[in-house]
């Protein structure tokens, strides 16, 4: 338990430490750290996506639903004219049809020659008619963009959802670890939720309530909010930094920015960031620069240190 609580996951899941489970595997004989290093061996991690991947990915599949929607107009006219081509040639068919029942009243010789002839228009016809189909469905499909191309985003984003899906923190970090890290909320992403039943007043002091009672320093705790008005930031009563987006910018991209920045900017000693949110997308893209993300309803649990649970650090990295 006491490598589980010190050791970052990230350590665990490198190729130095992959080296060590092999080897220490076979020399342990303590039964608890040999099934620890056991089940650390077989658990995959998902490789950290490059940095921009979440927002190209999200510009991208924007793009595509864009791009049908504004050819939806062409593609309905495409499909009326390919209604109107196939209207003689449907009613050609039904002459043929009806050529072929009227046969059985001829002598035997002069039906099968017939018979064969009237096979011979159907069969043309019936090319005639898919290819008319074909060349429909290209030219609507050339309108409507890639199919491949939205269901390679699709499938991509699928990926996403999955690894971050075990990528939610869990728990605290340990408590030696809290100083150094800086903690992110997205607020209009917990006051717009109608179970959280807060404002920001009330937000700001359960945040400020959390920081004082799990040991994370006010100072370095951020509140983000949208806002119509100017960009501002602004320190309230209860000693937390309190950020407004501005007019024409979300609170999320003020988060994403920010983190970027001081990681690029960084020398390696500017701590960890915990980014509290519920929005998968922006999760995706804190992930993407070494941010651990933990879900609402388990950090407002943490404000009250009777009905929290285990403070163990127990996330892993996407």
């Amino acid at each position: 338990s006491i490598i589980a609580e010190t050791w970052k996951p990230s350590f665990f899941h490198s190729p130095t430490s992959l080296k060590l489970h092999s080897t220490f595997l076979h020399h342990t004989k303590n039964k608890d750290l040999h099934l620890i290093f056991t089940h650390l061996s077989m658990t995959t991690v998902q490789p950290q996506q490059p940095v921009g991947h979440v927002e190209s990915l999200q510009q991208r599949k924007k793009e595509l639903r864009e791009t049908k929607k504004a050819m939806k107009p062409m593609i309905n006219q495409l499909k009326t004219q390919q209604r109107c081509a196939m209207e003689p040639l449907k009613t050609r068919q039904a002459s043929l049809k009806q050529a072929k029942q009227e046969l059985k009243a001829l002598p035997k010789d002069e039906r099968m020659e017939e018979k064969r002839h009237i096979q011979e228009q159907m069969r043309e016809l019936k090319s005639e008619m898919n290819e008319l189909k074909r060349t429909s469905k290209m030219a609507i499909q050339e309108l409507q963009g890639s199919r491949s191309e939205r269901k390679e985003v699709s499938m991509e984003q699928k990926k996403l959802w999955a690894a971050l899906k075990e990528s939610w923190a869990t728990s605290l970090p340990p408590v030696d670890e809290r100083s150094d890290i800086t903690l992110v909320v997205d607020g209009n992403n917990i006051t717009c939720d109608r179970n959280s039943h807060m404002n920001k007043s009330t937000l700001a002091t359960a945040v400020a309530k959390f920081c004082d009672e799990n040991g994370f320093p006010k100072q370095k705790a951020i509140l983000t909010f949208d806002h119509g008005g100017a960009p501002r930031k602004h320190v309230d009563g209860n000693g937390l930094q309190i950020w407004h987006s501005g007019e024409g910018a979300i609170a999320d991209d003020v988060i994403v920015r920010y983190l970027r920045e001081v990681v690029s900017a960084g020398d390696g000693t500017e701590g960890d960031f915990l980014v509290v949110t519920a929005d998968r997308i922006l999760a995706l893209r804190a992930l993407e620069v070494g941010a651990t993300v933990m879900k609402p309803k388990l950090f407002l649990s943490f404000c009250n240190p009777t009905t929290a649970p285990d403070t163990v650090y127990t996330a892993v990295s996407a």
